[in-house]
């Protein structure tokens, strides 16, 4: 596992208007179209009698005010993209394609409003010498002739440093040795 801080792009709040939109010294005006609900009500005579259909409000777009003087620097938005460093904790024995979830630390709506997650996904790098099979680690040992036939002590690498093992006399191509507790964490 490690701690790694990584650059994000990702839509934050304006500072300049403070995610209303509008321009500082002007605000948000309430919709004269739909009244403030961000919705518009359409009533139809019909042979059945009234219909009524409710719309996103086209002048609105659904927020129920209006900016008549828009930020300049979010154009109107509430929100700006941002590059942001984020410090990321990647737990031990992670998995390649697994996802760490962060929340509050995605984008921030436009219009404002809490913060999303932030979903990182994780690429494992092959190691040049150890092979994972779920938490265990495999790796190749070549013996010459006289090691397999008599056996052997050797010293081998791991992830946590170097273990001695015992090959057995007779050993064959293939065979496995195991050392517990030289794995990935669980």
């Amino acid at each position: 596992g490690l701690e790694a801080e990584v650059e994000v792009s990702r839509q934050a709040e304006c500072e300049t208007c403070g995610g209303s939109g509008a321009a500082p010294g002007s605000s948000p005006q309430t919709c004269r179209t739909c009244g403030g609900r961000g919705q518009v009500i359409h009533r139809h005579n019909t042979i059945l009698g009234v219909m009524a259909t409710s719309t996103v409000c086209p002048d609105s777009r659904g927020r129920g005010t209006v900016i008549s003087v828009p930020c300049a620097d979010c154009r109107g938005r509430g929100v700006v993209q941002e590059t942001q460093p984020v410090l990321v904790t990647i737990p031990p024995g992670i998995a390649d394609g697994q996802r760490i979830r962060m929340p509050g630390q995605g984008d921030v709506p436009t219009g404002g409003g809490i913060p999303g997650d932030l979903l990182v996904l994780v690429r494992v790098q092959r190691h040049p010498l150890f092979v994972r099979h779920d938490r265990d680690l495999h790796m190749p040992l070549d013996l010459s002739f006289t090691q397999a036939a008599l056996g052997d002590r050797l010293i081998v690498p791991t992830i946590d440093g170097e273990a001695e093992i015992t090959v057995p006399a007779g050993a064959q191509s293939g065979d496995t040795i195991s050392l517990p507790g030289h794995g990935l964490p669980p």
